[in-house]
């Protein structure tokens, strides 16, 4: 089957980096103050996060089908008919199985995760659509030096200081804004009923530190005798 890689993730600059934490201060700044003035911006950063989700899940579950699924999977094309293939200027007229399968799989557990079914029910597909996410953005950012990755952690640690620890406001967008950027994890019953049934920890918390040591990988290798 065909997949379209990319040859070089996008590379984070110093001036990213000291950005970065004023982009994400904005961001969550929004979201909490939709929330405080009555205006619930889930629904639509729900639809926008689990789609993108969907996609993610296609590109990232090709290559482990291919690894435990027969070589005729991988090599099988569909037929595509005349006006589709036009419109999607396929040269040839088909589509890889696997890609199909995939992207079938993908707006499957979108499909439930948008399902009026309740959280609890449904949790580990928000995961794994975040888990898609988390693993598609480390494939496609990559930190240009060592002075960068430290500037993006410095600037996060400071960014987590404020927003975690000294206000209200990431608990308050993580636990009312629900959304496939987290993992949730079930709580362990209490004696007192919790105002929200999860643990949560953050796709940024994830991410961020992947790129890290995804950068430190990358150096060890150049460095490796």
């Amino acid at each position: 089957g065909r997949q379209v890689t990319l040859d070089e993730p996008d590379m984070v600059s110093e001036k990213n980096a000291l950005y970065a934490p004023v982009g994400a201060s904005i961001s969550i700044g929004i979201l909490y103050l939709l929330l405080k003035v009555g205006i619930d911006p889930t629904g639509l950063y729900a639809i926008g996060a689990t789609l993108f989700g969907a996609f993610a899940i296609s590109d990232v579950a090709v290559p482990i089908l291919r690894n435990v699924l027969p070589e005729s999977f991988a090599k099988g094309e569909v037929e595509v008919p005349e006006p589709i293939a036009k419109a999607l200027k396929l040269d040839p007229p088909t589509l890889p199985i696997d890609g199909l399968s995939t992207l079938a799989m993908g707006f499957l557990c979108a499909a439930i995760y948008l399902s009026p079914v309740a959280m609890t029910q449904k949790y580990l597909v928000s995961n794994l659509l975040a888990w898609a996410l988390a693993m598609v953005s480390l494939g496609a950012i990559s930190l240009g030096s060592f002075q960068t990755g430290a500037l993006l952690l410095g600037g996060l640690f400071f960014y987590d200081i404020f927003w975690v620890f000294g206000t209200d406001v990431m608990m308050t967008v993580a636990t009312k804004v629900e959304a496939p950027i987290k993992f949730l994890y079930t709580a362990p019953p209490t004696p007192e009923p919790k105002s929200y049934p999860f643990s949560v920890l953050g796709l940024g918390d994830v991410v961020i530190p992947g790129i890290f040591v995804r950068f430190m990988s990358e150096l060890d290798d150049i460095l490796k005798p």
